[in-house]
């Protein structure tokens, strides 16, 4: 058998349409709960590295995408109304810190807005100070008649 070396082309909006895309079916399987997107990612790398084609895979379509139920974390916004919302706020911030920096080191216009080091640690050391009192409204705010012992 002759082995013969693969090569590559990068396809032109013209050359797309003359393209025949294959499909196929690799495995069948049972994706065990939750059937969120990162269990189906994993499923499919396991599948591609069982074939071990996990190098030559380009990308996977699908057509019901929509049933595919992503866990988001959103900014939260302040209200000053809301007890608590400020520190909710802020720790939101912080927990998807990673996120942002990567949303704004690709859009020049939220560079001007992001937080300095000294003002990350900033939130850091207020979400501290505010964790205590949003514990304690938190308790107080679930009880129908809140008593002295509930603030102690």
């Amino acid at each position: 058998m002759v082995a013969i070396q693969p090569c590559y082309k990068l396809p032109s909006r013209h050359t797309l349409k003359e393209m025949q895309f294959e499909h196929f079916v690799l495995n069948v399987l049972y994706i065990f709960s939750p059937h969120d997107a990162a269990a189906i990612k994993n499923a499919i790398l396991n599948i591609t590295k069982e074939f071990q084609i996990e190098n030559q895979l380009i990308g996977i379509t699908s057509d019901n995408e929509a049933k595919i139920i992503v866990a988001t974390r959103q900014i939260r916004e302040n209200i000053t109304t809301r007890w608590n919302y400020t520190f909710y706020m802020i720790e939101r911030a912080l927990k998807i810190k990673p996120q942002l920096a990567y949303l704004v080191s690709n859009h020049q216009t939220l560079k001007n807005n992001w937080p300095t080091e000294k003002e990350w640690k900033i939130l850091n050391n207020l979400l501290e100070l505010l964790t205590s009192f949003a514990l304690m409204i938190k308790v107080i705010s679930a009880s129908n008649y809140p008593t002295i012992g509930e603030v102690k």
